[in-house]
C-alpha cells in the first residue's frame, strides 16, 4: 500500500523540520497545560480540552520522537544508549528536587502544612524524564541483544497488554516505596504517570517507524495516502472513545485511560503522530527561515524548555498551597502567564548558551561522578526525613492537584 513512497537506501537523513515541529508543539502545548492544572481553575473548558489533546498526542510525542532519534543519530550503539539513559535518569531526578523536593520541604516548614511533606515523595515520582532513562537503558539491552525493530515493537506491545492487565488485577504493594519503586516499571497506585511497560510502546512504534522514515522518498505521496486512509478511522475511533461506553477501557478523559495508554488507545496515539507530522509537513513547506530557526531551537533544547518551565511553575503552585486557600486563576490569566513562562525559559536557554554554557551533558570525569552522587543522595535524604513521617502519600490517584 506504502512501498511505492520508500526508497532501498537511506536518502531522508539529517534534521526533519517535520519532527521538530512535534517537539516544538508538544513542549509548547505541556507547558501550557502545566500552566492550566497547576494555576489554573480545575473546571475550566480550557483545561478539558487540553486534557483530551494530551490524550490524542501528548507524552507520546516526546517517546515516538525518541525512538525515531535512534535511527538519526550517530550515538546509537548499545553502549551510548546506556549512558544517555543514565543520564536522562539523573536529569529527571535533578527536576524532581528542585521542582519538588527541595521546594515542598521549604514551604511545609514556613507553612506547618503536612500535605507539603507528603509532597517531598514526588522527588520519587516516575515523570516523563524518569520514564525517558529507564527506557532508553531497556532499549540498550535490546540493542545489545540485537533485537531487530520489529521485535522491539512487539515487545512493547506485549509490554503494554500486560501492564493493562496488572492494572486491571488492582496490583499495589502496600508500602508505598515499593509501589513507587515498582512504579517506574509498571502502573502501580504510586505517582507512576509514566510506567515503562505502559509507555515502551512508543518508543519502540518511534524507532521502527523512523527506520522507514530515513528511506521515504515522496512525503507529499505518504502523507496524502496515510491522511485519506487513517483519518476517517481515527476520527471514527476518538467519536466513540468519547461519546460511548467500551466495556474494557475506561472513560478516555480519565487518568487511568491516560496513565496505562492501553493497545487500541496506543495505536490511535501513534497513528494521531504521524497525522500531526503529515500536516505539520505541509506547514513547514511554507515556513520561513526564521521561522525554521526558532522551531529548531525549541526543538534542540526541548529538554531545558520542559525543565525550566517546570521549575518556575510547580514553585509557584506549592508557595499558593502553602499560603492561599482555593486559588485558581481564570483560563485566560493561566494561559498568558504560560506565554510569559515560555518567553522567560527561552531567554533563561539563550543567556546560558551566550554567556555561562552550563549543561548537564557536559559533566565528565570526576565532576561528573561528584554531581550525580549528590543528586542522589539529596534524593535519599529527602525521602529518609519525610517518608517516616507521613500515614498518607500523595499521588495522582488520591487527587493531590485539587
Amino acid at each position: 500500500m506504502f512501498k511505492d513512497y520508500f526508497s532501498d537506501k537511506i536518502i531522508n537523513n539529517g534534521r526533519q523540520l517535520e519532527v521538530d515541529m512535534v517537539k516544538a508543539y508538544a513542549v509548547i502545548f505541556m507547558i501550557l497545560e502545566h500552566t492550566l492544572i497547576y494555576l489554573g481553575d480545575s473546571e475550566s473548558i480550557a483545561l478539558e480540552i487540553c486534557g483530551y489533546l494530551d490524550v490524542i498526542i501528548g507524552a507520546a510525542a516526546f517517546m515516538i520522537c525518541m525512538g525515531m532519534t535512534f535511527n538519526y543519530t550517530k550515538h546509537n550503539d548499545y553502549r551510548s544508549i546506556l549512558l544517555r539513559g543514565v543520564e536522562l535518569l539523573t536529569l529527571g531526578q535533578l527536576l524532581n528536587i528542585f521542582r519538588n523536593g527541595l521546594p515542598s520541604l521549604i514551604f511545609y516548614f514556613l507553612s506547618g502544612k503536612k500535605i507539603l511533606l507528603s509532597n517531598v515523595l514526588l522527588v520519587l515520582q516516575a515523570d516523563i524524564y524518569s520514564f525517558a532513562g529507564v527506557a532508553m537503558i531497556f532499549f540498550a539491552i535490546l540493542i545489545y541483544f540485537k533485537v531487530s525493530p520489529l521485535g522491539i515493537l512487539v515487545i512493547g506491545f506485549i509490554m503494554n497488554a500486560v501492564n493493562y492487565m496488572i492494572f486491571l488485577s488492582g496490583f499495589n504493594p502496600e508500602n508505598y516505596l515499593v509501589s513507587q519503586f515498582l512504579g517506574y516499571f509498571v502502573t502501580t497506585r504510586s505517582e507512576s504517570y509514566f510506567s515503562l511497560a505502559a509507555y515502551f510502546v512508543f518508543v519502540a512504534f518511534g524507532y521502527w517507524f523512523g527506520g522507514y522514515y530515513l528511506k521515504i522518498k515522496d512525503k507529499d505521496g505518504f502523507f496524502n495516502r496515510f491522511l485519506m486512509i487513517f483519518l476517517p478511522i481515527y476520527v471514527v475511533y476518538y467519536i466513540i472513545r468519547v461519546f460511548c461506553k467500551v466495556p474494557f477501557l475506561d472513560p478516555i478523559s480519565a487518568d487511568s485511560s491516560y496513565i496505562v495508554s492501553f493497545g487500541p488507545d496506543a495505536i490511535a496515539n501513534c497513528i494521531s503522530f504521524i497525522l500531526v507530522m503529515g500536516i505539520f509537513y505541509k506547514i513547514s513547506k511554507i515556513c520561513s527561515k526564521k521561522v525554521e530557526g526558532l522551531i529548531t531551537h525549541i526543538s534542540v533544547h526541548i529538554a531545558e524548555y520542559y525543565c525550566i518551565s517546570y521549575i518556575i511553575i510547580y514553585p509557584i503552585y506549592l508557595y499558593l498551597l502553602a499560603f492561599k486557600d482555593d486559588f485558581a486563576a481564570p483560563a485566560g490569566v493561566a494561559f498568558i502567564f504560560g506565554i510569559g513562562v515560555l518567553f522567560l525559559s527561552y531567554y533563561i536557554i539563550q543567556l546560558n548558551s551566550k554567556k555561562y554554557n552550563i549543561h548537564f551533558y557536559k559533566l565528565k570525569g570526576r565532576k561528573k561522578a561528584y554531581i550525580y552522587g549528590v543528586i542522589w543522595l539529596t534524593t535519599f535524604i529527602l525521602v529518609a526525613y519525610s517518608y517516616p513521617q507521613l500515614n498518607e502519600y500523595v499521588n495522582t490517584w488520591n487527587d493531590y492537584l485539587e
